[in-house]
């Protein structure tokens, strides 16, 4: 009975690098008996079944190894959905024109423009003279009320 297993014997494959069974290569199996002087090297090549189931349990590894990374990445990408929105919240509350009026007004020391204090520069270079304020025309005065529309007032 030498190139037959009994149930009892242990079997254990030692598997080459790299993907199961790719190379082709015939692999080297131990069995182990009672004692250890009865151990003895087999080459045996390993049937269809366990190549298939092999190399089914090395693809369920790297698909749940993906889709580990997946959830990983969808994820972030919440997360960085979130802080943009957060972001863009505070940046138009920060972007109110009261609010850049005052800052201008108190950091900046800036003030309102007025004619009394623009220049104008003409192509060339040369500034544009100041033109003084102009007053307010005076009203014209009112027209005097029609004789006719005195009289009736009066009646």
């Amino acid at each position: 009975m030498e190139g037959r297993l009994r149930p009892a014997e242990a079997v254990s494959f030692v598997l080459a690098d790299g993907p199961p069974y790719a190379n082709g290569q015939i692999h080297s199996a131990s069995v182990g008996s009672s004692g250890p002087d009865e151990r003895r090297k087999i080459t045996r090549a390993p049937s269809g079944l366990t190549v298939t189931a092999l190399y089914l349990v090395h693809t369920q590894y790297l698909s749940r190894q993906l889709y580990t990374e997946l959830d990983r990445v969808q994820q972030d990408a919440r997360r960085l959905e979130t802080d943009r929105d957060r972001l863009q919240v505070e940046k138009r509350a920060q972007a109110t024109p009261l609010r850049v009026e005052k800052l201008a007004k108190e950091q900046l020391q800036m003030r309102t423009t007025s004619p009394a204090i623009t220049q104008y520069v003409r192509p060339d270079g040369t500034v544009i003279p100041a033109v003084a304020p102009v007053a307010p025309a005076p009203a014209p005065p009112k027209p005097a009320t029609k004789p006719a529309a005195a009289a009736r007032a009066a009646r």
